[in-house]
């Protein structure tokens, strides 16, 4: 292959181009579609693609597609090709052409693909434009890892060393932005993992306190600026610490997590929000809804409780678990914080318990 001048700059271009889209949008389609278009000028091929090897659950390798020529040879195939060319196809059959790339680790140069002996076969019967000639490039990461393969067809006068050579820069490149977009991956993973754990009590599983306290304050801001009311239902185990005394902390934990679990049930609506707000207190936030709303779900959540018929032998009210709630309801207004709904909430729950428990009190 007679490289150029002009096509030693036009490669290097070219991965500067690379490097810069992708700080700016990392791995797209739109990205993944120049890139192939670059390779098929720099190596003056017909057609190609680029894929990622992946890894199933179990361990089952398979490529993903981050772009593909579209060869399609019939209406039905292009429409196909067009409503997954963003998602991706996935192959799994390694023997054959582009899996030698991948499991060799090296390139792979078919000049008569089709008697070629690590030829996986394609529907050339059916339509496929024929398959000339063949190049696949293993795309390779930190420290040699295949990470993927690039795959080209039909250069005239066939594929040499030399083409391998010439664009191995442009493919390492490319590993090492696979690498990237994997880590990137992770680090979010990681940060929408820790973001959850933070805003999650760790015995129940619903939010916690401080999950609680940041959509009151966002809801209680958005509720000001509607002038729509805004209710908070404050819950109370009913003499859950004689339960826990008498049944230990094991079978305490326990009743809180079931209890949690019946409570949340019905947070149905995209407005409700339901959260531990600490001990045996939890919360039910209901933005927009009028007080009777608030009622009425209070009612519904002291039944389900009470039906989880938990035994409870040191109670005075029931001879099961049960709560009494606190039921407030404002509309906002400049002159209110937030924290002015939970005293609210809390001194009727107060009421609640000082009437015998086991109820609801309500503004």
């Amino acid at each position: 292959m007679r490289q150029t001048p002009a096509l030693e700059n036009r490669l290097l271009e070219a991965i500067r181009v690379m490097q810069l889209e992708f700080l700016h949008s990392g791995i797209r389609y739109g990205w993944c579609e120049s890139a192939l278009t670059e390779l098929l000028y720099l190596s003056q091929s017909e057609f190609g693609f680029i894929c990622e090897l992946m890894h199933q659950e179990d361990g089952t390798p398979f490529i993903r597609s981050h772009i593909i020529s579209n060869v399609a040879w019939t209406d039905e195939l292009r429409e196909f090709h067009d409503q997954n060319r963003e998602r991706g196809l996935d192959f799994f059959n390694f023997n054959s052409l582009w899996g030698a790339a991948i499991t060799s680790g090296e390139p792979v140069i078919a000049n008569d693909p089709d008697t070629d002996p690590r030829r996986g076969g394609y529907p050339k019967a059916e339509g496929h434009p024929p398959l000339q000639s063949f190049l696949g490039l293993p795309i390779k990461g930190v420290a040699g890892r295949v990470v993927g393969v690039m795959g080209l067809a039909n250069r005239r006068g066939g594929y040499q060393a030399a083409v391998a050579e010439f664009l191995e820069p442009f493919v390492s490149t490319y590993g090492l932005l696979i690498e990237k977009a994997r880590q990137d991956r992770r680090e979010q993973a990681l940060i929408a993992e820790l973001d959850r754990l933070s805003h999650q009590d760790p015995l129940t599983g619903v939010a916690n306190r401080r999950a609680f306290d940041e959509v009151l304050e966002r809801e209680w801001n958005r509720c000001k600026r509607k002038r729509r009311p805004i209710s908070l239902i404050l819950f109370d185990i009913d003499f859950f610490k004689a339960y826990n005394d008498h049944h230990g902390h094991i079978k305490g934990d326990e009743c809180l997590k079931r209890v949690a679990r019946a409570l949340n049930a019905w947070a149905n609506r995209s407005g409700d929000f339901f959260a531990r707000y600490g001990g045996e207190e939890f919360t039910f936030l209901l933005s927009g809804e009028p007080a009777e709303k608030a009622i009425e779900l209070a009612r519904i959540c002291r039944t389900s409780v009470a039906h989880l018929l938990i035994p409870h032998g040191h109670s005075s009210v029931a001879p099961n678990i049960t709560v009494s709630a606190g039921v407030a309801t404002r509309v906002p207004d400049m002159k209110q914080a937030p924290a002015a709904l939970v005293e609210q909430a809390d001194q009727l729950l107060y009421q609640a318990k000082n009437r015998g428990r086991n109820q609801i009190a309500h503004s």
